[in-house]
This record gives C-alpha cells, sequence and structure tokens, in this order.
C-alpha cells in the first residue's frame, strides 16, 4: 500500500499540495479497521487550513469515509471524549436544539418555533 499517493489524493481533494510525511499508528494486527494514519505536514498554517478544509470531504463520494481530526496529547484525547459524552447526552436531553463542539465546550442553539 503507497500511503503517501493515498494522503496526497486527498489532500488534492482539499485543493492542496504539501509536502508530508505519513506513517500507520497503532498496533498491527486488527482487520476490522485499518489502522490511523499520522500525516506530518510543513507547517502549522498548512495544517490548519487542512482541519477547516476536511469537512468538504463528506460531501466527496470518494472520502465521504475519510476522517481528519488534529493530533492530541493523551489528556486532551481524555478531556475530548468526556465532552463528547455529555454532548451525546445534551442531544438526547434536548432533541430540538442543535447541540455541537466548540473551542473545547459545548454550544447549544435554540430553535424557536
Amino acid at each position: 500500500e503507497n500511503l503517501s499517493e493515498k494522503v496526497q489524493e486527498v489532500l488534492s481533494e482539499l485543493g492542496l499540495k504539501p509536502v508530508t510525511e505519513v506513517c500507520r499508528v497503532g498496533k498491527t494486527g486488527s482487520k476490522e479497521r485499518p489502522r490511523p494514519v499520522k500525516v506530518t505536514l510543513s507547517c502549522v498554517s498548512t495544517a490548519r487550513h487542512v482541519l477547516v478544509q476536511a469537512k468538504k470531504l463528506r460531501s466527496s463520494e470518494k472520502f465521504s469515509a475519510v476522517f481528519i481530526r488534529p493530533d492530541r496529547t493523551l489528556e486532551e484525547r481524555a478531556a475530548h471524549r468526556l465532552l463528547i459524552e455529555e454532548l451525546k447526552k445534551k442531544r438526547e436531553g434536548e432533541p430540538g436544539n442543535k447541540h455541537f463542539i466548540r473551542f473545547g465546550t459545548i454550544i447549544t442553539e435554540v430553535k424557536i418555533d
């Protein structure tokens, strides 16, 4: 498998052609799901641009199953996991409102009928 070519294809879908370093992370052996791919970009501004443009992949037929997330430390991942659990509870408890995570906090948009 040529990971570098696959990553360049995804990034070109977003209109970018940065120089990258690519490797798989995690334990080998599980055939159910492919291991995540770690992509190192040439500069921080490019990484931010990729994260902003990542939502375009949802509408792409070829890459709709590709998800791009920022690199987080172990503590940040644990905190984000808790936020997601709290978000799910809010969505179940208040299905009429729109809830989402922005800048590390849960935002609620109240729908007015």
